[in-house]
């Protein structure tokens, strides 16, 4: 599930569904610092929910050390986002893949 956080889909949804991952929408990774305590406690029950599940929650749009510890202190435990790689080509992360070069190395414009 792609852009959880949307109010497209709610966590009582999620009970039966086969979901393999979920992706926080970026507004959620935003927000997180300020968001009211009822809204962060249904995100931290689902998150909850979906590690006892083995699904990983993924936390998108991350670019300060902050936005990484309000996801961690929430319980998501995987994350992307300019905090730790910029943009790459797939021609150039093939060749970060094959040379055995980190995505933390290297800006947008490698």
């Amino acid at each position: 599930i792609d852009g959880y956080g949307t109010g497209a889909i709610s966590a009582e949804d999620l009970d039966g569904l086969p979901v393999d991952y979920i992706k926080l929408h970026r507004a959620v990774t935003t927000s997180l610092g300020r968001m009211p305590a009822d809204e962060r406690r249904q995100l931290e029950t689902m998150v909850t929910t979906m590690s006892r599940r083995n699904v990983p929650v993924i936390g998108l749009g991350v670019e300060s050390d902050e936005q990484a510890d309000w996801l961690r202190e929430a319980g998501v435990t995987r994350a992307q986002g300019f905090l730790y790689a910029g943009a790459v080509t797939v021609d150039r992360l093939l060749t970060m893949f094959d040379t055995g070069v980190s995505l933390g190395e290297h800006d947008a414009t490698d």
